[in-house]
């Protein structure tokens, strides 16, 4: 939750609404809380793989921008492009 809306749904009490509009970044929302439970933490092993995942992904992405910060990227799909263009062009004139 972005923090107006949960600082607005936390200070309240169940079964209430809230009294004023609460605005965030998504639009105003009117706040109705039909109950309140203890939240509990997942353990470690339960989250394992998800941690696992997304580190390995991060440490992935900053490799390749590494790579990519050094290489000299050539895309021939445009260069292709852009000859065509050209070619086009002065095979038919202007209108």
């Amino acid at each position: 939750m972005v923090a107006p809306f949960a600082e607005a749904a936390f200070a309240m009490e169940p079964g209430t609404y809230s009294s004023e509009p609460v605005q965030t970044q998504f639009g105003w929302h009117v706040i109705k809380v039909e109950e309140k439970k203890e939240g509990t933490q997942p353990s470690l092993d339960e989250v394992r793989q998800q941690l696992v995942a997304e580190i390995s992904r991060d440490a992935f992405n900053a490799l390749v921008e590494d790579l990519r910060s050094d290489a000299e990227i050539v895309n021939y799909v445009e260069i292709e492009a852009a000859k065509a263009a050209e070619e086009a062009a002065k095979e038919k004139p202007a209108e």
